[in-house]
């Protein structure tokens, strides 16, 4: 529950759909009309948003916002969907593919014959990785003349190479 405090208008709705306003009125500087829009569009039923409410209340308050969510708001993926994760972690279980993946993280593009280089390997061995991290969509490549550049496939990948930098590290003391 919110009041807008030059009207002391209480807006009411779930703290789910809260977080969502806020996201898109807050980082894409949208009025709140035609966030409720956005909202309705992406699937959220008229009937558990109090629209009235928010077509009149211009201000969504994000400190209040904040302060609504909650854990209980996250789900357990569907077992489908947890299979595909379980997949994709797989693909951070090889020792080579990690270090071509932090050498990209680090370096940026690269073209194969850099990374076997860099790496001291096979550029048949390379090769065979990146094609297993390119079907996981972790890389992406360009190509170049007849060579082929590669570099981590978002910022994600990057993110995930982090955490679980910081996770190993925090393991040893």
């Amino acid at each position: 529950m919110m009041t807008h405090p030059a009207s002391h208008h209480t807006c009411t709705y779930p703290a789910d759909y809260r977080f969502i306003l806020s996201i898109l009125h807050e980082f894409f500087l949208l009025d709140v009309t035609l966030v409720i829009v956005i909202v309705l569009q992406i699937g959220v039923k008229e009937n558990t948003l109090n629209i009235c409410c928010l077509v009149s209340c211009d201000v969504v308050h994000f400190d209040q916002v904040r302060s609504t969510m909650t854990e209980d708001s996250r789900t357990i993926p569907l077992d489908e969907e947890i299979s595909d994760i379980a997949d994709f972690f797989k693909v951070f279980g090889d020792s080579t593919r990690l270090k071509i993946l932090f050498l990209l993280d680090v370096r940026g593009e690269l073209p194969v014959n850099a990374i076997a280089e860099t790496l001291g390997m096979q550029q048949s061995t390379i090769s065979q990785q990146l094609k297993l991290l390119r079907a996981s969509r972790l890389v992406r490549h360009r190509k170049e003349g007849r060579s082929i550049h590669y570099s981590l496939n978002d910022n994600h990948i990057a993110r995930i190479l982090t955490l679980g930098v910081e996770h190993y590290e925090e393991t040893l003391g």
